[in-house]
This record gives C-alpha cells, sequence and structure tokens, in this order.
C-alpha cells in the first residue's frame, strides 16, 4: 500500500460524481486527489471532524492565552482589560 500526505490544500473541485482536493505532497510537489463525492459523503463523519476542530482550536487557544501569560509576571487577566493587574505590561492580548 502506498500511503502520500496532502499538504497545503489549495484547490478544490467538485464535477460531476467527483470531488478533486489539489495541494502538495510530502516532497513539495503537485499532488491531486480524487474522491467519488457520494461515497465521500457517506465515509465522512462530518460532525466528528467539526468536534475534533473546535476541540484543536480551543486546545490551541488555551497556548496561546499561556504564552501571553508568560510575556509578563503571570498573573490572572481581568476579562475587560488586556493589560496585566500586576505588572501593569500590555499583553496584546485582543479582547
Amino acid at each position: 500500500m502506498k500511503y502520500k500526505n496532502l499538504h497545503d490544500i489549495n484547490t478544490y473541485q467538485c464535477h460531476r460524481n467527483e470531488v478533486y482536493l489539489g495541494g502538495k505532497d510530502e516532497d513539495g510537489k503537485d499532488f491531486t486527489i480524487v474522491f467519488n463525492t457520494i461515497e465521500l459523503l457517506e465515509w465522512l463523519d462530518t460532525p466528528h471532524m467539526k468536534e475534533q476542530a473546535i476541540k484543536y482550536i480551543e486546545e490551541m487557544r488555551l497556548i496561546d492565552e499561556e504564552e501571553e501569560r508568560s510575556e509578563c509576571c503571570g498573573a490572572e487577566f481581568q476579562p475587560d482589560s488586556d493589560l496585566c493587574p500586576e505588572c501593569k505590561e500590555h499583553t496584546g492580548r485582543e479582547i
């Protein structure tokens, strides 16, 4: 069995009963994969995919917040302020 990775997805097309996804493979070469549309829709568990994507985004947001705290003294922020309550440094955090 041959395994390929599709990175940097930059092309999407749906025509008749085919879905095309194009991007770069693991070697940086152009790569396109073609799916049967009906089979793809039957196989994909989009509610689960959305749940996992939301979980990932929330985890990345928490990591970003931790990195912001490390830029100052690490005190807990007030919900309506982007200044650290202890050292009064601007954290760059958007409200």
